[in-house]
């Protein structure tokens, strides 16, 4: 059957059975009946706390869709927990216990129904899973693995029913193996009731006692769980909020002593480094708010109770910012640090000083009426004052129309003229859906691994299967299958380098306005060694939007890679300041263009503060062995050698070498001479 005869959509499935539930059943069916509805209370209300729905009930097992990976397995870890502290109260012979598998898939859907193999994977999953437990697939584990606070079992891959590739899978692991101090006390007592009361034990008095005691104790059980619970949720909000600053921080003080360190290395006074004119000075961490207009857009907040929302108003909150950055003279924050500040809830005026900012949009979203309303503020941090409100309301399939009302009167209040706004508008998409299997696909690929970006590329052929028409698809697929042939993934470097092309080709004649389609072309000629016409795409991507953080970081990379890197420093430290919270490319790229300037310590200083941000990035570990063989330090280039190892098993230095589009061929020498020196070739 075609495909778009059904409605397919990207969901998280957990599925959730009893163990020995037929045992229980034959065993006592009133009090198994009355059990599992106690269970299924508590399963509902994580449900609820997670915006969460079941869509399928039978019997003892239930499937349940998530509006995202953490959400489903905070509410299986939650409901477990919740299970665990009611079979506390229970015989041994009679606690009941549940197994949850949870997948992250494209899913058929069928009015309130959802069918497919998402749906299959989950519930086979939830056969690997221990009693009490979670079991979840690679795809899950690569959204909640740095999101949700637990230890993760691999599993490997796994062959499952009816399914035809295998999966990979891994447990979570809920509390501690250890024995209980409840469960022992509970013996304890049973034991000493045993030895000094067994004449009175099961008489009228004793047993009048015991209950009395046992309400009293469940009373003050039950108080105390919700006030330890109420304080347990107020300190992860207030630790949420505070733990991306404390992480901040430390990489800060390592990053300081990085720049401590090298100086002395070649026997420079530190306190003089500031004097040298080829020191990397990077944007300060603790950013100014420039002379001029600036604003940071915040994720759109929305209503728990809407889960299918959250897309809705993240589509929103990115199309806004892109408008915004189409106007010359405003620096705008660029996504990716709008959207990491944005997670951690921070104040106004927090979040405008970790991105450097005067002025936040921030706004709420919910549905009403099969309309979408929003109320949307701008905020000048500096004062703490409301410069402006308004409400918005538009019908979901003209979000453009919502666009096209809101970023205009933005612009003006930040004091640009309005005859200076550009007149382009910004493009939607086909549908939330199509931005859904986008964002989706990026979450998955900054892992910058070879399995994530396998799977980006499979959530991104799926959306353009379904949305052929999706421009920013077609960029993004770009940029993945650049990627695979960069790092020699696979043999087909040259089919992939093909295949990325046509990918931005078609994304830029989808959308010719679109400035990621022009950043996609430039990149993949770039590494096609077509330089001119690199250049050249970049330059329309520049001339569509002039603050566009990814458009300049890419011209200051097709500077280096064309034999003028001294030009390209500045580029990419302006592309740094527009996205202060993603440096890693920027990093390796201030660092190339010292490494191929000569200036290697300089270089090791940049790749060191990339490998803080980022281990596993390949290429920081590669350039630092060679910038550590030119300095005659050949014990730290073996290590950083054996990093690139470990990162990526069975590294063929050749095939990457070669494939480095550099227009000099002594770059390419330089970096060899390097590794060379340090005996690696």
């Amino acid at each position: 059957m075609p495909a778009n005869k059904h409605n397919r959509r990207l969901a998280v499935i957990m599925a959730t059975d009893v163990v020995g539930f037929s045992r229980l059943m034959h065993e006592d069916e009133d009090d198994t009946l009355a059990s599992l509805n106690a269970c299924h209370e508590l399963l509902g209300a994580e449900i609820s706390k997670h915006s969460g729905r079941i869509f399928s009930r039978a019997g003892d097992s239930a499937l349940v869709e998530f509006v995202d990976a953490e959400a489903a397995v905070r509410a299986g870890i939650g409901f477990q927990k919740a299970v665990a502290a009611r079979n506390r109260r229970r015989a041994r012979s009679r606690r009941m216990h549940f197994r949850i598998g949870v997948n992250l898939g494209t899913a058929i859907a069928e009015d309130e129904n959802l069918l497919g193999d998402c749906v299959n994977v989950a519930a086979r999953l939830e056969g690997l899973a221990e009693p009490g437990g979670l079991c979840i697939s690679g795809t899950v584990y690569e959204q909640v693995k740095s999101r949700v606070e637990a230890k993760y079992d691999g599993l490997g891959g796994r062959r499952l029913k009816n399914i035809d590739d295998p999966v990979r899978a891994y447990r979570v692991r809920i509390g501690h193996k250890r024995r209980s101090i409840y469960a022992w006390g509970e013996e304890t007592a049973e034991s000493l009731f045993r030895r000094i009361g067994m004449t009175d034990r099961d008489g009228p008095i004793a047993r009048s006692r015991r209950e009395e005691q046992a309400r009293k104790l469940k009373t003050r059980a039950e108080e105390g769980a919700v006030k330890l619970r109420d304080r347990a949720e107020q300190a992860a909000e207030d630790i949420g909020r505070r733990a991306g600053d404390h992480v901040d921080r430390l990489i800060n003080r390592v990053e300081d002593l990085v720049d401590r360190v090298a100086p002395e290395r070649r026997g420079v006074d530190a306190s003089s480094q500031a004097e040298e004119p080829q020191s990397p000075q990077y944007p300060d961490r603790r950013l100014a708010v420039p002379e001029g207009p600036s604003v940071a857009v915040l994720p759109f907040a929305w209503s728990a109770d809407e889960p299918g929302l959250r897309y809705c108003t993240d589509l929103l909150t990115e199309q806004i910012i892109e408008a915004l950055a189409r106007v010359s003279g405003l620096l705008v924050a660029a996504p990716y640090s709008s959207f990491a500040v944005g997670k951690r809830k921070l104040q106004p005026a927090a979040a405008g000083r970790r991105l450097g900012v005067r002025h936040l949009v921030v706004g709420q979203g919910r549905i009403a009426n099969e309309r979408l309303h929003i109320s949307i503020q701008l905020i000048d941090r500096t004062v703490g004052a409301t410069d402006w409100e308004d409400a918005f309301v538009s019908d979901l399939s003209e979000l453009q129309a919502m666009v096209s009302k809101v970023w205009p009167p933005v612009a003006e209040r930040l004091g640009i003229p309005a005859g200076d706004l550009p007149a382009a508008e910004v493009r939607p998409p086909e549908s939330v859906d199509a931005y859904a299997y986008l964002r989706r696909a990026q979450d998955v690929g900054s892992a910058r691994s070879e399995e994530a970006n396998r799977e980006a590329q499979r959530l991104l052929l799926s959306a353009l299967d379904r949305y052929p028409a999706y421009a920013r698809g077609h960029a993004l697929l770009a940029r993945a299958y650049l990627e695979e042939a960069q790092l020699a993934w696979s043999d087909a470097g040259e089919d992939r380098l093909e295949r990325a092309i046509q990918a931005a080709d078609r994304a830029r004649e989808l959308d010719p306005l679109l400035p990621s389609a022009h950043v996609a072309v430039a990149n993949v000629a770039l590494w096609m060694r077509d330089h001119g016409r690199a250049a050249k795409a970049c330059d329309t991507a520049l001339s569509l939007a002039p603050i566009n953080a990814d458009a300049l970081e890419t011209m200051g990379a097709i500077s280096i890679w064309s034999g003028h890197p001294s030009d390209a420093i500045g580029t990419v430290k302006q592309a740094m300041r527009l996205d202060p919270l993603n440096p890693i490319t920027f990093l390796f790229d201030i660092g190339h263009a010292y490494f191929c300037l000569g200036h290697y310590e300089d270089a090791i200083s940049a790749f060191l503060r990339g490998t803080i941000r980022n281990p596993a990035f390949t290429p920081n570990h590669l350039y630092l062995a060679s910038a550590y063989g030119h300095l005659q330090e050949f014990a730290e280039a073996r290590r950083a050698m054996q990093r690139c190892d470990e990162c990526r098993p069975g590294t063929r230095l050749n095939v990457l070498l070669d494939l480095l589009p550099y227009a000099r061929l002594e770059d390419t020498d330089r970096l060899r001479d390097g590794l060379h020196k340090a005996g690696l070739t």
